[in-house]
């Protein structure tokens, strides 16, 4: 059987919360920031961009419709200063990728390589363009595949992922504990984005 490992919780925003793994309990220290859900279609997909390194300005694709929202960008900007020094060479998963936006800043800033999961045909294509885009195809695998399903067959530990499900889903704390049962790295790093109102839990 899988070693459960402790993680804590070394940072929060008003709806995001990052972990890291633990030998000891963390202290949790506050990050302010704000998103919101946008209503109806989804904003104009140029506003969402690369913020910095290699791929810095490249604009990408996105998906339209009410089923998936992207990670605004200042949202976006808060969660990576968080932990811009604690990027480069981790191996990278980014879970409900939809965009691969934050899969891609990962990239972008230097990490070695990230797998991207989504079971939607059309964000697995988007993803895949995004990539060649930034020029980040060889440096990445695109998996087609819901989350839980990826995770049981996956032998990879990681060493940085993201979560970002759909939005009400309550599926961070579920991913979580998943991650936890042999897929994270030592001194992984999770980052979790969840509606303002989802509580989550100090440590897992």
């Amino acid at each position: 059987a899988r070693r459960r490992r402790p993680c804590g919780a070394i940072s929060t925003g008003k709806n995001y919360r990052i972990w890291k793994m633990l030998t000891k309990r963390a202290k949790a220290s506050t990050i302010r920031s704000s998103k919101q859900r946008t209503s109806g279609a989804r904003r104009a997909v140029s506003h969402m961009r690369v913020i910095t390194g290699t791929a810095r300005g490249t604009r990408l694709q996105t998906l339209e419709g009410d089923a998936t929202r992207p990670t605004i960008e200042r949202v976006k900007e808060a969660m990576f200063s968080a932990i811009q020094f604690e990027i480069e060479g981790r191996t990278v998963l980014d879970l409900f990728a939809v965009s691969g936006q934050l899969g891609i800043e990962a990239l972008s800033r230097g990490a070695h390589r990230c797998d991207f999961v989504d079971s939607a045909p059309g964000a697995v294509r988007v993803v895949t363009e995004n990539l060649k885009k930034c020029r980040m195809i060889e440096r990445a695998a695109v998996h087609q595949r819901t989350w839980d399903a990826f995770l049981a067959a996956s032998k990879t530990r990681y060493s940085l992922i993201f979560l970002d499900p759909p939005y009400r889903s309550g599926l961070c704390l579920a991913a979580m504990e998943a991650l936890c049962e042999g897929h994270l790295a030592n001194h992984a790093i999770v980052v979790c984005e969840t509606a303002p109102e989802e509580t989550l839990p100090e440590q897992v």
